[in-house]
């Protein structure tokens, strides 16, 4: 399967799991509440009322588009593992095995094995040659590319945050959403999932710094942003504490940079005369 095919795949299968969440997740919380206060009518049909119907088949259309995500995940997995295969060097083909098969027995363990699998395949899309290339070979990041992406991860990121928190707020008594649990909770959704495409961004971003690092010889500060990027996505389940260190570490690599740049505009120092 080439890259790009494995890359659409697995894009595909991030956008319906997101889709999923939004409409399970607010469709559940407003069916159990709508139940609450029409239990206190036991006249009332519950089978019969409208409301209940919709959200139903909302839940259940989510959770056939769960499913569908999780398949265009694994599809995507099995391909990126096969195509890294085909590769002269093993290393990316034993990353992504070994990954993959770890992060599937974790997700189970409170989804601890999500982060994994989905940095590896990350990793993967940005750093790893298609083996189904006539020449493969690893793309070659600049350093402006990893920074304007890194910024665009981040802004949505935190656009997204702040459109959950708004939604939180504005769901208080006397307030736009109050008594509105579906569209509230829908709108909380989509900043929760737009929070974690920027994220996914932000990801894909650093380790096209680690790549840009390895591609300059840099040994000592590869192995440092390496460990950083696995650090951060350890850190990442624990409220996002991941992404913190990320935006500091990706400052840190905008401003070492750019003297590296500065030096190599200047070129080598000039040399007097005897």
């Amino acid at each position: 399967m080439p890259k790009r095919t494995i890359a659409y795949c697995w894009i595909l299968g991030l956008a319906a799991l997101g889709l999923a969440l939004v409409l399970v997740l607010p469709s559940a919380v407003a069916l159990a509440a709508h139940e609450e206060r029409i239990s206190e009518r036991p006249s009332y049909p519950l089978m019969g009322d409208g409301y209940a119907i919709t959200m139903v088949v909302l839940i259940l259309l989510g959770a056939m588009l769960a499913v569908g995500g999780v398949a265009a995940q694994l599809v995507a997995w099995v391909g990126a593992v096969l195509n890294a295969h085909r590769l002269t060097d093993q290393q990316w083909f034993a990353l992504m095995l070994w990954c993959g098969i770890v992060g599937i027995a974790l997700t189970p363990v409170f989804g601890v094995g999500t982060p994994i699998i989905g940095t590896a395949m990350v990793a993967y899309l940005v750093a790893a040659p298609d083996s189904t290339a006539a020449d493969p070979q690893a793309p070659t990041p600049e350093r402006r590319t990893v920074l304007r992406w890194a910024g665009r991860g981040f802004a949505l990121a935190g656009a997204g945050l702040v459109l959950s928190l708004l939604i939180g707020l504005l769901r208080g008594p006397g307030r736009l959403f109050h008594n509105l649990t579906w569209p509230s909770l829908a709108l909380q959704s989509v900043g929760l999932d737009l929070a974690v495409i920027g994220g996914v961004i932000v990801g894909a971003a650093w380790w096209g710094a680690v790549l840009y690092t390895h591609q300059r010889g840099d040994r000592p500060a590869y192995q440092r942003r390496l460990w950083i990027g696995i650090l951060a996505t350890l850190l990442m389940p624990f409220f996002g504490l991941g992404g913190l260190v990320l935006l500091v570490a990706v400052i840190v690599f905008e401003r070492s940079t750019a003297k590296e740049v500065q030096r190599t505009a200047a070129g080598p120092p000039a040399t007097r005369a005897p």
